[in-house]
């Protein structure tokens, strides 16, 4: 996914809006507040940090309304409690969807997965 990096994020989640609908019940008030960066709403973001970055990227992705998730790496760029909210927001909205997680050694990404396939030599 990439990012209108002169956009700010309400003009992001906005357009994000107009393609894929939210999660039922979630209001840009409540996309903000889970994202926790309600006090860089109105910043374009090319002046975020990689992690905040990350974290609306992951946040546009999981709060989506899909069935279907794909992530790489999601903790790429996070810090410590930007992977326990990595870890909260996924928790609390996987439910009722096939989410694949592709990571090289980063158990924590997808230890909430039930399934897991390893693949470590793909060209035998």
């Amino acid at each position: 996914m990439e990012l209108f990096e002169d956009y700010t994020l309400i003009e992001c989640i906005k357009l994000q809006s107009q393609f894929k609908s939210f999660i039922e019940g979630l209001e840009i008030d409540n996309i903000l507040e889970m994202l926790q960066l309600e006090s860089s709403k109105d910043k374009q973001l090319k002046y975020y940090s990689s992690g905040m970055k990350q974290r609306v990227k992951l946040g546009l992705a999981i709060l989506a309304d899909t069935s279907i998730l794909m992530l790489d790496e999601p903790t790429n760029n996070l810090d410590k409690n930007g992977f326990k909210w990595y870890q909260k927001l996924i928790t609390d909205y996987s439910a009722d969807r096939l989410i694949v997680v592709c990571s090289n050694d980063q158990a924590h990404e997808y230890e909430f997965c039930n399934q897991e396939l390893n693949i470590e030599d793909f060209k035998k």
